[in-house]
């Protein structure tokens, strides 16, 4: 039997899973088919017509968090690739520390400010997504702090809002000059140029609970797409709806999703490795099966 766990009202379920560095279908430089990697809770990264480039060390870097924070697997929770898709870097939100692997490079971490902070007191950083030059990352906490690192511009966040539900992920504009949060109730804050397309509660729609787990934005940034825990996905703008799990039975709930490059599709990812394609997103193999020890929390596409 499976037994799950909650990491908050509004948080993730994961079950009993494996991280190490695993490539699977790598392909030739500059092959037209995009790849993604999956990673997970431990620091494991997972490698699909993707090179494998590195992975934070699971007991040192990705621990398992406190029993208050509910995080017995371990502590990374979040991915974000270089657009050059030669670099990852992988988020520690219990400790809002940021491994760097391939091109990608530390630029900064929310850590550095929180060294004196208890760890109760500490915001969890939720996502990480990186500017168009690959040279600077924006840092999101569920509280809806966002720090800006390298050539990223802060142009707000949701910090002073009274939020009705813990921010779960960030999605970049395409030209790195906005970006928008996404809450766990479907609400969406837009800073910079983004531009406010509509949420689940302006349309008078409550996500099945856990709620929304994570957002990903249309290639020409006028569009975006939100997940939910039980594979529900909501368009909004030009996104195209192609699909979703939220009518089948998930053996573990989906935990973020992912655009394909060429703008047609997209990925969702569930906490067991299961990957589901759809519009033209392609299908390139999943964990889902597979023995795992700490489950997984997010993808990333390579172009």
């Amino acid at each position: 039997m499976t037994t799950w766990r909650w990491r908050s009202a509004f948080g993730l379920m994961a079950p009993v899973m494996l991280a190490v560095g695993l490539s699977v279908g790598a392909g030739p430089a500059g092959a037209a088919t995009p790849g993604y990697w999956l990673s997970a809770a431990d620091g494991g990264v997972f490698s699909f017509n993707a090179p494998f480039l590195g992975s934070p060390t699971g007991k040192v870097d990705c621990p398992p968090g406190p029993m208050d924070r509910n995080e017995p697997f371990g502590t990374c929770s979040a991915l974000a690739a270089r657009p050059d898709g030669k670099g990852y870097w992988v988020l520690n939100g219990d400790e809002s520390k940021v491994f760097a692997f391939g091109t990608a490079v530390n630029l900064g971490q929310p850590w550095s400010i929180y060294q004196n902070v208890s760890r109760a007191e500490t915001p969890v950083g939720v996502a990480i997504v990186s500017t168009p030059s690959g040279n600077g990352y924006w840092v999101a906490e569920d509280t809806g702090r966002v720090f800006a690192y390298g050539d990223a511009k802060a142009y707000g966040d949701a910090s002073h809002l009274s939020l009705a539900a813990l921010i779960v992920g960030i999605a970049a504009t395409r030209d790195g000059h906005g970006y928008w949060l996404v809450a766990a109730d479907g609400g969406v804050f837009a800073f910079g140029d983004a531009r406010y397309l509509g949420s689940l509660p302006a349309e008078g729609i409550v996500p099945n609970q856990p709620g929304v787990v994570g957002m990903a934005a249309t290639r020409d940034g006028h569009g975006y797409w939100l997940v939910g825990a039980d594979g529900g996905v909501f368009a909004f703008g030009d996104a195209t709806f192609s699909g979703s799990m939220n009518d089948q039975r998930l053996n573990a709930p989906a935990v973020a999703m992912a655009a394909n490059p060429d703008g047609l599709g997209y990925w969702i990812v569930a906490a067991d490795g299961g990957v589901f394609a759809f519009g033209g997103a392609p299908f390139l193999a999943s964990m889902g099966g597979r023995h795992l020890n700490s489950p997984l929390f997010g993808i990333a596409t390579q172009p």
